[in-house]
């Protein structure tokens, strides 16, 4: 990272971009081409790093990347606005970006936790995902990161 005064490696600090985020991009690559999804996603805090989640049906290209043991690159951003400086134009952001591993939830009690992680993060904290009936038909994977940086420019929010 060039700019080290907009690191961000408190942990809580990446929490809280991680609580604002409203979308996770996942950058995988299927049949060596690259391939970036959005997708919504949940997360638990284990250790050192969050655990996340995201769901899909159960064929598509994301089902293709999103492999047992296969490594994967996520990406979380909060865009605030852009400001006039006197020698140019700046952004206001934060970011996280980190590296895992994907494992496939097969297990139906584990499936419906990761599923409550997902809607609560999303804003649905009272949807029981135990009750869907499409939970048969969904897909959930498991991301364990190894790595997670983080980098923000909040100077003069005034």
């Amino acid at each position: 990272m060039i700019r080290k005064d907009r690191q961000v490696t408190d942990r809580e600090q990446q929490r809280q971009i991680l609580d604002a985020a409203d979308v996770m991009r996942v950058g995988m690559v299927i049949g060596g081409e690259p391939y970036v999804v959005p997708v919504s996603f949940g997360y638990t805090w284990e250790g050192e790093l969050p655990v996340l989640y995201v769901h899909g049906a159960k064929v598509g290209r994301k089902v293709a990347g999103l492999t047992d043991g296969a490594r994967v690159c996520v990406e979380f951003d909060r865009f605030i606005r852009y400001d006039q400086l006197r020698h140019g134009i700046t952004t206001r952001y934060q970011s996280l970006i980190g590296m895992g591993r994907v494992s496939e939830v097969v297990d139906v009690d584990d499936k419906v936790a990761a599923l409550s992680a997902i809607c609560a993060h999303c804003g649905y904290k009272l949807a029981d995902p135990a009750a869907c009936a499409n939970l048969t038909h969904t897909k959930v994977w498991r991301i364990e990161l190894d790595e997670l940086t983080g980098k923000q420019n909040l100077r003069s929010l005034d």
